[in-house]
């Protein structure tokens, strides 16, 4: 079926004006579309315009403008091979991947996301084989900060099994992003791979909006076995959500304990008396009082 769009064109009377020579067009017309070819004919009435080696008519009512260039609208098969080769080459270079390798890793990080136990554990154990085969580290580099919330914190993970030091500047780029799982996983990620230098960003995270980030930042001080982070882990021990005074409790167990002596205690209070038998001998202590939140309050990322 013709497309039938039509165009206005003042003419001086009604008769048929045909193009002496044809043109090459571009049809713009006021639903927005816009149609490249060579025109072949124009009245009052319409535009009939060649597309490649067919023919369409657009009537007068619907057409904007037509604007000359030239444009055809055929296909140059050559043009295009030597357009998506030149496209090819400059993401090889960026990413490190082939276009193969590029779909495999969009196939597996499907699986990842998939409600399927079974195919989220394969999807995770065949990107972390490619990595050990291919340098996955360029390819996130590129996309991770385009990449939707739901992926990123299996992608953070596998990176962290890869090579932890390579993974930490990715893990610093999100910790402070809207979607507050993907701030706890970096959070989280810092603590268990030992990274005592981004202290004073799992701090921050004591005092964020969301209840998962301060599990996360409590869980990663007991990880990283900080004994100045005690007076905050005390005053968090008094967050409303119990998620997070237990994280807390626990914390404060590991960091404070040995192999050859357990110290746990049942209550804030017990510890707060603990604490001040020992605060003396820990420098740089944090002040809960002075933390800013990672994110101000009711910041969120609405994912697709």
């Amino acid at each position: 079926m013709r497309a039938e769009l039509f165009v206005k064109t003042t003419f001086t009377g009604a008769m048929l004006l045909f193009c002496a020579t044809l043109y090459a067009d571009t049809v713009y017309l006021k639903s927005g579309v816009h149609v490249d070819g060579v025109i072949v004919s124009e009245s009052s009435d319409h535009v009939r315009l060649r597309i490649g080696n067919r023919e369409s008519v657009f009537r007068a009512s619907e057409v904007l403008r037509v604007e000359k260039n030239e444009k055809t609208g055929g296909f140059d098969l050559e043009k295009l091979k030597a357009q998506a080769a030149e496209r090819e080459k400059e993401m090889r270079e960026r990413t490190g991947l082939t276009a193969e390798q590029r779909v495999q890793v969009s196939q597996f990080l499907g699986w990842m996301t998939s409600q399927n136990e079974d195919e989220r554990i394969r999807g995770k154990n065949e990107l972390i084989a490619m990595g050990k085969e291919a340098d996955l580290f360029r390819y996130f580099e590129v996309w991770l900060p385009s990449m939707l919330p739901r992926f990123i914190p299996g992608v953070l993970e596998i990176l962290c099994e890869l090579n932890p030091r390579r993974a930490r500047p990715l893990l610093l780029s999100q910790v402070e992003h809207p979607d507050a799982l993907t701030r706890a996983a970096a959070i989280r990620l810092l603590g268990e791979t030992g990274d005592t230098g981004s202290a004073d960003l799992i701090a921050r995270g004591l005092v964020d909006p969301s209840e998962e980030v301060r599990v996360a930042a409590a869980y990663a001080f007991g990880a990283l076995h900080l004994k100045e982070a005690t007076p905050l882990l005390l005053a968090a021990w008094n967050d409303p959500e119990l998620r997070v005074q237990k994280t807390c409790r626990e914390s404060l167990k590991w960091i404070w304990s040995t192999q050859d002596s357990l110290v746990d205690f049942d209550n804030a209070a017990d510890w707060e008396a603990f604490w001040m038998s020992k605060a003396g001998s820990v420098s740089n202590k944090y002040d809960i009082a002075k933390l800013k939140p990672l994110v101000e309050p009711g910041t969120t990322f609405m994912d697709e």
